[in-house]
């Protein structure tokens, strides 16, 4: 049964109580483009897969003050696994060639 493991970023629009009502995902941060005044939560979610059962494991790590943490959290809100560097340089870049910082209104782990 082989694994793959697969790296998405998110942004999720948050409702009243700062809950995630509706979600994009996309390989390159630069293509998530919120069509949205709502509050939102920018991340990078780790998916493993296997052929037989599907999803069997997801992990999040959301973007505050413009960072990546240092580790994903997992549906228990526990420290996971080491974010991989590419992914800080790619936010890096993208908010220098965008010229803004993004953040997190309401960072959380799971749905």
């Amino acid at each position: 049964m082989a694994k793959r493991t697969i790296y998405e970023w998110t942004v999720e629009e948050l409702d009243e109580d700062n809950q995630p009502f509706n979600s994009d995902f996309s390989e390159q941060l630069g293509c998530l483009i919120p069509v949205t005044e709502a509050p939102l939560n920018y991340g990078l979610v780790r998916d493993v897969w296997d052929d037989q059962d599907g999803l069997i494991e997801r992990d999040w790590a959301y973007v505050v003050n413009g960072k990546l943490p240092e580790t994903f959290t997992d549906s228990n809100g526990k420290p996971s696994y080491q974010i991989p560097e590419r992914f800080r340089k790619e936010l890096f870049d993208y908010q220098n060639k965008t010229k803004g910082l993004i953040h997190s209104q309401a960072p959380h782990v799971g749905f």
